[in-house]
């Protein structure tokens, strides 16, 4: 049988390197379509009804837009720093692969706060690290010299961090999940190796699915996984899975709850692209102006009420599901092959991207941290098991201390000034 193989961080990471070079909740005034619920919304009830509530959509544009903060953890949800310093400490950043002002911005203010630490650490990228197709050939000059300098700033930004550095592929990496996408990946691993940095490594190596784990102490691993190797067509990727311990999704689905068995008595990060929940677009949660006003989407001024028809996309989304979301068949079976035969009653912390906000969602004891702010913002829906969630850039930050505890930090970062603001600060492993 197929399994996973643990590496000691540093020397696996100068491999990495070497290799390189050849779902009833309340929400909002998001709409959800689901076959087995009515949405709490219905924007249904005559011609006047949908002038009256496009007037008022237009007028209170704020609203429409879903920009409001979700903060239901217990209080305080900014609690105090510790005295005590962290043993290590993660920051994840996802969907940063524009070169825009929030993603400047963003990438500044982490650096500010990871290059003032003097403890052991990692700074993780969560795929998405180029947009909108990842790396660039050369046949493509143009975008092929802009896909070096949205990597290039990145990691000069940080080159001073003493910690690792880590990027994981999205599913635009993989050529916007087309075909070509393993060849997408080699170019950017490869580059991301030219640059020399002795401790940045691209987890798992291009076209094979992970896992990876990663022994970070002796009571902390993180396994990383490739989550677009299992919703892309392999067909259309010559290469793909070739000298891989995993070749096949059976085999995938083996080696990872084999490795979570192995190091049941560690704190264990899954690290992965796809989050498995999620109360934004790719979960099917769409606001009231995306219902009404599609045309939005095309450009920022376009306020055409299209009410009825703006909504065949939010419900196909909703009902069907495009590859990329949750509601897709292919994508739920990556999420049931992860989460079926887990134990809920163990501490486990999921770290993705993908939707392009910030989350922190708790089912059970499994935590779902979303760091998708990176560039992009896009819509999250109130819900039960939302923590916290807000349409916002930033970051988000977690701190192990050798009492065993872990601490959550979100920084929202404003994209127009650079201004940082802590938001949550919490305990939530003790």
């Amino acid at each position: 049988m197929p399994g996973h193989k643990t590496f000691h961080l540093l020397p696996h990471l100068r491999a990495i390197r070497a290799s390189t070079l050849k779902p009833k909740e309340k929400y909002d005034i998001g709409l959800r379509y689901d076959r087995n619920m009515k949405p709490e919304h219905s924007i249904t009830g005559g011609r006047r009804g949908l002038v009256m509530l496009s007037i008022a959509c237009i007028l209170a544009l704020p609203s429409c837009a879903g920009k409001r903060l979700w903060l239901n953890v217990d209080a305080p949800a900014v609690e105090d720093v510790k005295s005590e310093t962290p043993v290590y400490t993660i920051y994840a950043i996802g969907d940063a692969g524009l070169d825009n002002a929030q993603s400047r911005t963003v990438i500044a203010a982490l650096a500010d706060k990871a290059l003032d630490d003097v403890h052991p650490g990692m700074i993780i990228f969560l795929g998405d690290n180029i947009y909108p197709a990842g790396f660039a050939p050369p046949s493509e000059p143009a975008e092929h010299e802009r896909s070096k300098a949205i990597l290039s700033f990145q990691v000069e930004a940080l080159r001073a961090y003493h910690g690792h550095i880590i990027f994981i592929a999205g599913n635009h990496d993989w050529n916007e999940f087309k075909p070509g996408g393993l060849a997408a990946l080699q170019r950017q691993a490869s580059y991301l190796s030219s640059l020399a940095h002795p401790n940045l490594a691209f987890v798992p190596r291009p076209g094979c699915a992970g896992p990876e784990v990663l022994s970070i102490r002796d009571d902390l691993i993180m396994i990383i996984l490739d989550s677009q190797w299992w919703i892309q067509d392999w067909t259309t990727e010559s290469g793909i899975n070739d000298n891989c311990d995993v070749s096949d999704r059976h085999e995938f689905r083996e080696a990872f709850h084999k490795a979570i068995e192995t190091h049941q008595d560690k704190q264990i990060i899954v690290a992965l692209h796809h989050p498995l929940m999620t109360r934004g677009h790719h979960g099917g949660y769409f606001t009231l102006k995306d219902h009404l006003f599609p045309l939005t989407k095309v450009a920022k001024w376009l306020w055409v009420p299209l009410p009825v028809i703006g909504s065949i996309y939010p419900w196909y989304r909703s009902v069907i599901g495009h590859p990329q979301d949750l509601r897709h068949p292919r994508y739920r079976s990556l999420r049931d092959a992860i989460l079926n035969d887990l134990a809920y009653d163990r501490d486990l912390i999921f770290l993705s991207g993908h939707d392009h906000n910030l989350q922190y969602l708790l089912d059970g004891r499994h935590h779902f941290l979303l760091s998708g702010g990176g560039a992009k913002q896009n819509f999250v829906a109130n819900g039960r098991k939302l923590q916290y969630g807000h349409k916002a850039a930033g970051f988000m930050q977690l701190d192990f201390f050798q009492s065993n505890e872990v601490q959550l930090t979100v920084t929202e970062v404003d994209p127009s000034s650079g201004a940082s603001t802590v938001v949550v600060r919490k305990t939530i492993i003790r």
